[in-house]
């Protein structure tokens, strides 16, 4: 196995890790988390802490026996094939509140290895004025699809924050295979009693899947166009089994579990799904061992700023996704009666890979939010 290939199954590890711990107890709402782009902008903070922050920080991140520079080459390579994208857009900024000496050479490597942003705040500046310009930023970053990054009153505060990290991520692509509207409404199960009409999509063609006894679900990989990119689906045997699925997750290894699907005839349905979620990840850091990051006591961030005495305030990290029946027009499977039905009707588990990284994670309770 290549250091690479060995790396990023490091960032898949902490993708889900970091998802199982956040999405715990979140199994009544719709969650998406973009993993690889928070832990970049984590990764961007790690070269500029020093001591003990850096220490738990690179735990958590899962980097154990890899040297920083071959973290910041990965980085590099992998930002920039997802900036030439039409599938992926992404917002990274640090706000940092003015300091009197700021490192000559941290703003240049967050911008040039993570495609992080700087920027400076006063502690007499209006918190709007600094929150709506963020959030204009993030909206232009990320081409209109995420316009509220950093919520007015509750997300920014510049009297008392020092350090404020803000990600966007949004994925939306086209199908390889084009899915069909089904013309009827159908029944989404939210729970064993209770279900919605659902507008779902159709399609019947050779797709990579397999039955997973492992984790009691049916595991399906969907191709994008776009080169790499791919929806992978995993749906729990019983109506209410994602609570169990994502608590098996630490131990699957998804690329493992990718690697074992095979080509059939498959029949989807599955509803078309759009997910805009926000949310403070102070906490399930924290829950990972990051705590010296956050705290005006001990946390070391002389690589940033050099003569004051910073911490993290808080993580704002905001993931969008869109899943429509939109996509190529491609030839459908003869339909058989070796057929395989994969019919997504209730509560499911998602995540879109690039190749062999996991990119966004999250589960759908109720297409209809």
């Amino acid at each position: 196995m290549t250091e690479k290939l060995q790396f990023l199954m490091k960032l898949n590890d902490f993708a889900t890790q970091f998802y199982r711990i956040y999405a715990s107890g979140k199994t009544t709402e719709n969650v998406a988390v973009a993993p690889f782009f928070l832990q970049n902008l984590l990764t961007a903070t790690l070269i500029g802490v020093r001591g003990k922050t850096a220490e738990e920080l690179a735990v958590a991140l899962m980097y154990n026996g890899h040297n920083l520079s071959s973290i910041l080459t990965t980085f590099r390579t992998l930002n920039s094939n997802y900036r030439d994208t039409e599938s992926i857009s992404v917002a990274s900024k640090m706000l940092l509140r003015e300091p009197s000496k700021m490192d000559e050479q941290f703003p240049s490597d967050a911008r040039s290895n993570f495609d992080v942003s700087m920027q400076s705040f006063s502690t007499r500046e209006k918190n709007f004025t600094t929150v709506d310009s963020v959030n204009k930023w993030v909206a232009e970053k990320t081409r209109q699809n995420v316009t509220e990054c950093l919520k007015r009153g509750q997300d920014f505060d510049a009297a008392s924050d020092s350090v404020v990290l803000v990600n966007a991520a949004h994925f939306g692509a086209l199908w390889e295979r084009k899915f069909q509207k089904q013309p009827n409404k159908a029944p989404f199960w939210t729970d064993e009693r209770r279900s919605k009409p659902t507008d779902f999509m159709l399609l019947t063609a050779k797709l990579r899947f397999s039955v997973c006894a492992e984790i009691s679900a049916k595991i399906l990989e969907l191709d994008f166009a776009e080169d790499d990119f791919a929806l992978v689906i995993l749906l729990p045997d019983q109506r209410m089994g994602l609570g169990r699925v994502i608590e098996q997750l630490p131990s699957v290894n998804l690329m493992y579990a990718v690697a074992q699907l095979r080509r059939q005839d498959v029949t989807v349905r599955m509803p078309r799904f759009k997910i805009d979620h926000g949310s403070r990840m102070r906490v399930p850091l924290e829950q990972m061992g990051v705590h010296d990051l956050f705290s005006g006591q001990t946390a070391d961030l002389s690589g940033i700023a050099c003569d004051e005495p910073f911490c993290v305030s808080e993580i704002i990290h905001r993931a969008s996704i869109a899943i429509s029946e939109d996509g190529e027009d491609g030839d459908s499977a003869s339909s058989s009666s070796a057929v395989q039905e994969f019919t997504a009707d209730h509560p499911f588990l998602f995540f879109v890979k690039h190749k062999c990284n996991v990119v966004f994670i999250g589960h759908v309770v109720d297409p209809n939010q």
